[in-house]
């Protein structure tokens, strides 16, 4: 997991401080996400390290809230995960942006309720540790939900000449 962020070039920014409420809401997102993930033989922690945090006004209501990505590590799996606390310092919405083998991200910024992320994906050639694909997403806060926004597809460019937008009339 270290060497898949560090590899993806993810470790570079530095957390912003988190006042008691924000941790024990935090703890108990963390709590709740090793919970699921939990086997008997492998036990499962936090990657503290590679927390990122993100102060903005995420819901409108013209407080800072808080947007932390966690990574979660039992054996050889790690996975990411965006989590929402309210400026009151409650829990508002958890979700999964990212896994090994899939991608790695890092928080960049927030315009509203839209949180947007770096991603690196793997290439064809890419070591598990290392992957390569510059990219970007966004994640939208909506009530206790965040979704992905999906971008829209690229248009593919043709080798012939542009269509013609209006027919030319012959007249005889």
């Amino acid at each position: 997991m270290i060497s898949a962020l560090l590899g993806a070039g993810f470790l570079m920014a530095a957390a912003s401080p988190l006042w008691p409420v924000e941790i024990q809401s935090l703890n108990q997102v963390i709590h709740q996400q090793s919970a699921k993930l939990a086997k008997p033989d492998l036990p499962v922690k936090e990657y503290v390290a590679g927390r990122k945090t993100l102060r903005a006004d995420l819901n409108g209501n013209h407080r800072e809230d808080l947007a932390v990505l966690f990574t979660l590590e039992r054996g050889d799996l790690w996975i990411q995960y965006l989590t929402v606390i309210s400026s009151a310092g409650k829990a508002m919405a958890t979700t999964e942006v990212s896994r090994v083998g899939k991608r790695a991200v890092d928080l960049d910024r927030a315009d509203g309720p839209v949180i947007q992320l770096s991603t690196k994906t793997y290439g064809p050639a890419d070591p598990t540790c290392c992957p390569s694909v510059v990219g970007h997403t966004a994640y939208r806060l909506k009530g206790n939900r965040l979704t992905e926004i999906k971008a829209p597809p690229t248009a593919v460019a043709s080798n012939g000449p542009p269509p013609m937008r209006h027919a030319r009339r012959h007249h005889r």
